[in-house]
């Protein structure tokens, strides 16, 4: 049954708009490999994507953010409130990815979070994750064999619970 509402589409097979029952509306734009960079609302708030090796939305990576094998891959996804240009970010994510693809590297950024926090992961030669770690926070390593968390640091809680031994 289909939906009710209305879809545009570029000559290219690309949604321009799509309208809902209630009057909501989507407006994507993309670049020129089609993929999608700009999503417009009535609602209020703006979803873009940027790839390869951008320097983003605003025209400047944040502060210690590099992003490393980007070309082909997503580099940043923001939300904004779709207000003057350049936009002012609600939400501000970046990647980073190893030779293979893997994301090693996510900072994210949030209305309360003070600024940007860094996430790193490191992989076994078979892709399973290795070391997860967060802003100088928690550490986790796992076993390859079982991709298990071997060890801990940072929270007591945590390691206690994985030695068999929960805290209240």
């Amino acid at each position: 049954m289909p939906l009710a509402g209305n879809v545009g589409a570029s000559y290219y097979g690309d949604m321009t708009k799509r309208t809902d029952a209630a009057g909501n509306y989507i407006c994507p734009q993309y670049d020129a490999l089609h993929r999608v960079t700009d999503v417009g609302t009535n609602s209020g708030v703006c979803k873009r994507f940027r790839f390869d090796n951008s320097n983003g939305v605003t025209g400047t990576k944040p502060a210690g953010v590099t992003v490393s094998n980007g070309l082909g891959r997503l580099a940043e996804a923001e939300t904004d409130n779709c207000s003057a240009w350049p936009p002012t970010p609600i939400t501000d994510e970046w990647f980073s990815y190893s030779n293979r693809g893997e994301t090693t590297d996510l900072w994210q950024s949030s209305p309360h979070s003070g600024g940007y926090y860094h996430n790193v992961v490191t992989y076994w030669a078979n892709g399973l994750p290795n070391v997860l770690s967060q802003n100088g926070g928690p550490t986790y390593v796992s076993n390859p064999p079982t991709n298990r968390v071997v060890s801990t640091s940072g929270f007591a809680y945590v390691a206690s619970s994985l030695a068999g031994t929960s805290k209240p």
